[in-house]
Formats: structure tokens, sequence, C-alpha cells
């Protein structure tokens, strides 16, 4: 469900574009920095599930049940850094997000070099000499505050897109995209807080969950704003880029709801 979430999140920052009128520069630029955060988070998500097997697999090194550990590769530098997007003479509203977004890259980077660095540690058994496996501890340790770091800066840079955004192109609720578009900003927002209360720990079992009148709660205000979405939809026009992209979001939003009324069922 996280990984819809993250995903879902730049996706439509992306193409809510369509029922926007903004110069050309502009939207070229926020898109670039958009496709960046949204290849690198989706990084980011795969990594994380690498390192929870990788510490798993060093648990059971340490008792004596795995002979070796398991290779360890992860990359989550995007395959086309963009480097542009800061590089380039930017206009003038536009120069803080570049360096929020050279920022973003730098982190970015520097949880590569971990990561080679772990892949490294593995591949040359450098585990069988390290005594309590203290290397190993102090790369986790990295890990572990290089992501809190990356994670606020993603947050960072997405202000930034949705502050030069909204300025270019205020938002008009006499605009039925522009509804479409609230709707979905709020329904994210929703997740997003929901998703906020996730714990991440390296060194530990990885474990999360939430209060049952928090899910129910947020499960219901969804509904809600999908049902409205819903009715919104069927008033664009037909057949439209647009209204494929409203649909896609329905489709996504609704296997994330039905997630979480599995998680409800696993409460019960």
């Amino acid at each position: 469900m996280k990984k819809l979430f993250t995903v879902l999140l730049f996706t439509a920052m992306n193409l809510v574009a369509t029922a926007q009128k903004i110069d050309t520069l502009r939207q070229k630029i926020l898109n670039q920095c958009v496709l960046l955060m949204n290849e690198t988070v989706q990084q980011s998500d795969t990594l994380l599930r690498k390192l929870k097997y990788n510490y798993s697999n060093l648990q059971a090194y340490q008792a004596g049940s795995a002979a070796q550990l398991q290779p360890f590769s992860a990359r989550i530098l995007a395959s086309n850094p963009a480097q542009r997007i800061f590089k380039d003479n930017l206009p003038a509203d536009m120069e803080l997000l570049g360096r929020e977004m050279k920022e973003f890259y730098d982190i970015t980077y520097a949880m590569q070099q971990t990561c080679n660095r772990l892949e490294s540690y593995v591949a040359k058994s450098e585990y069988a000499k390290d005594k309590q496996f203290l290397t190993h501890a102090k790369l986790m340790k990295e890990f572990q505050a290089q992501f809190v770091y990356f994670r606020n800066q993603k947050e960072e840079c997405k202000q930034q897109i949705i502050q030069i955004y909204r300025f270019q192109q205020p938002l008009n609720t006499n605009n039925l995209f522009h509804k479409e578009e609230d709707l979905m900003t709020k329904i994210l927002e929703k997740e997003k807080n929901l998703l906020r209360s996730w714990n991440y720990d390296f060194n530990d079992h990885i474990h999360s969950g939430w209060l049952l009148n928090m899910l129910e709660r947020n499960i219901k205000e969804v509904d809600t704003l999908i049902t409205e979405l819903k009715k919104n939809n069927l008033k664009l026009p037909k057949p439209g880029k647009a209204g494929g992209i409203f649909g896609s979001f329905l489709d996504m939003m609704e296997t994330i709801q039905m997630a979480k009324r599995n998680a409800l069922l696993d409460y019960n």
C-alpha cells in the first residue's frame, strides 16, 4: 500500500497539468523535477525492502542458520538524474526550487554511495571479519539518518513545486478539472497523514500499525471524497486524456481502500 501511495502522489502532481494553463518552460522544469522524484521514490521503496531482507539475513547468519549473506545490490539514483534542473539558468521564481532539487539529488547520491559500500561489504565477505558486525551497524545507522533527510528533502521540493504551480495557475473551483484536482489533492493528503504514523528502524523488526478508529475514519472520509470525484468524472468530456487520468486515479485509490478494508478484517 505504501508503494502505491508514493508513486501515486507524484504521478498526480505531474498529470493534473492537462487541465492547466502554465507556460511551457515552467511546466517542463516542474515535470522534470516530478519525474526525477517519482523514479527515486520508487527506488527508495525497493531499497527499504532490500535493507529489511539484508538485516534478517544477517540475523540468520549470526544465529548460524545461514552460511553466508545473500548478495546485496540496490540503486536509488534515477537512471536520468536530470542534473540540468539545477544547472540551467532558471527563472527567478524557480531558483529556490533549483537549490532544493540539488539538495535532493545530493542526499540521493549519498544514499547510493552507502548502498555501494554495503554491496561491497557483502560481496567481499567483509562481514566474516567484522567483529560484532560493527561496520554493518554503522552502515545501517547511516542509511537511517540519510533516509530521514531524504524524506524531509522530498517534502521541501514538493512544496516548492506546488507553490510555483499554484502561483502560475490559481485554483478555480468553477472549473470542473480544477475541482477534480482539488479532490485528488485532499484524498492524497489524507493518505499521507495516515502514513505519517509508520515507523522505520533498519536495526530492528520493521513494524507498523494504526488505531482501529483512525483507520475506520480514514476509510470513511476517503470514500466520501471518492464518491464526489466519481460524480465529477462522469461530467468530463469523453473521450479525453483528463478523463482517463482521473479514471486511473480512481482505480488506484479503490485498490488502496480495499487494502485498508482488508486491514480492518485482520483487526477482527
